[in-house]
């Protein structure tokens, strides 16, 4: 898993502060086909207790309230790694590093 692209977001008081998007490794026929499946529209949040990472997701009404669905549910398992994926991010990355 790596990141493909990352922009940090330089709103005053967002608490968004960055997006990207990334490449994961997968299995196919027993061999590993490096950055296989891109991921895009993830967010890097500052919340009340601390630092995570969320999805894109889509919103939608139901019974009169506004609501959002994650487009790719984030594994217990998987959040940890991904934060600190993240978080040691230490180059961003502009659309011109992309190479499509």
């Amino acid at each position: 898993m790596k990141i493909i692209r990352y922009k940090e977001n330089n709103t005053p008081d967002s608490k968004v502060k960055a997006f990207f998007d990334l490449a994961v490794d997968v299995q196919v026929n027993g061999n590993l086909v490096p950055g296989a499946l891109e991921i895009k529209g993830f967010k890097l949040i500052e919340g009340e207790k601390g630092m995570f990472v969320a999805s894109s997701s889509k919103k939608y009404e139901k019974d009169g309230e506004t609501k959002y669905m994650d487009d790719v549910w984030i594994t217990d398992p998987m959040k940890g790694p991904m934060l600190d994926l993240v978080l040691n991010h230490s180059e961003p990355m502009t659309e011109d590093d992309i190479p499509f």
